[in-house]
């Protein structure tokens, strides 16, 4: 588990942040803590498969999903096209793949990369998952919420159809963070064990029809 120097950062600088930023694949263990439904690892991406992520898939609307054993990971036919690029890209979505397995235990998950114009999930919400792994390879990254900051009765039909910048749910001004691009994100659901009442409260960054196509990968256990 975390050791005193794991958590680079507790946003707001309060202890009962419900999310942290980490400075290595290690620390990810700290969506294991309780009260914690964030856990933000920016990091460096090599430069070929963010050009394979910016010119190949952003090039084009594109979406591939796959159920993905972990005792035999296979990820032919994830991507459009093969190029040297492509299989550096492919390498880090294996690495991911690794990463979260490892971290969750799972066997069996479920993984989709897509290259979209508009955002899929443009209001808030949280999902009914254990944990989630959301990598942004071009474009703004995934948006969420510290639990002290979203009024929880204003999700959904409790928003009464307003924006949610308009209906209350967010709590205060410059309340809304973003992961960094490359960053792993992970969003704890309200599956996790013991977490119904306080998952992670996300939407898809707001994006507009002259935008970049976002690029991103999901990573969440089946199994």
């Amino acid at each position: 588990m975390q050791s005193s120097q794991s958590v680079q950062r507790e946003n707001g600088n309060r202890a009962a942040s419900s999310w942290v930023t980490v400075t290595e694949p290690a620390e990810l263990t700290a969506i294991y803590r309780e009260g914690i439904n964030v856990c933000h690892f920016p990091r460096q991406l090599d430069p070929s498969a963010a050009r394979f992520a910016s010119e190949v898939l952003a090039a084009q609307d594109f979406e591939k999903v796959l159920t993905v054993s972990t005792a035999d990971i296979k990820l032919a036919g994830l991507l459009p096209a093969e190029s040297a690029d492509a299989a550096v890209f492919l390498a880090d979505v294996h690495e991911l793949i690794e990463m979260y397995a490892e971290l969750l235990g799972a066997s069996t998950l479920g993984v989709r990369v897509c290259s979209l114009h508009q955002a899929m999930c443009p209001r808030f919400h949280f999902d009914r998952v254990l944990v989630r792994l959301v990598c942004t390879y071009q474009g703004p990254g995934t948006q969420w919420l510290d639990a002290h900051d979203v009024d929880r009765s204003k999700l959904g039909a409790g928003a009464g159809g307003l924006a949610d910048e308009a209906s209350g749910l967010i709590r205060r001004a410059g309340a809304v963070q973003s992961a960094s691009l490359h960053a792993v994100c992970l969003l704890k659901g309200s599956a996790f064990p013991g977490n119904a009442q306080t998952p992670a409260i996300h939407r898809s960054p707001p994006l507009l029809r002259t935008d970049p196509r976002r690029v991103l990968l999901t990573i969440e256990s089946l199994s």
